[in-house]
Formats: structure tokens, sequence, C-alpha cells
């Protein structure tokens, strides 16, 4: 994990548990709750490996 920037492990701690709780609120089975969540952070990691980065904000 050396590669990934130290801003996107911040916003990896501080929206883990919104991302989990907003996931288990729709999606009720508790496999597809980790799954969907592991999902939505390997697309942040693809998205700041990206030649061109999104600006990482927490709304």
């Amino acid at each position: 994990m050396a590669d990934i920037p130290g801003g996107l492990l911040d916003l990896y701690d501080i929206t883990l548990p919104h991302v989990h709780r907003y996931l288990s609120a729709h999606c009720g089975a508790r496999g597809l709750v980790e799954d969907l969540t592991a999902e939505t952070f390997l697309a942040a990691v693809d998205a700041v490996r990206r030649e061109d980065p999104p600006t990482l904000s927490v709304p």
C-alpha cells in the first residue's frame, strides 16, 4: 500500500463507517455489504492511480 496516497487512507478512515452503514441500510445481506464496501474503496484506489486523479474530498 506504499503507492496509495496518504490522503486516500485518511479518506478511507473517515468514510468507512458511513459507507458501510449506508450499504447496510440498503442491501441488508452482510456478505454483500462487505463486498460492496471493499469494491467502493478499490474503485477509489484505482481512481487516484490514474494519470489525472480526481481531487479527494468528503462532502
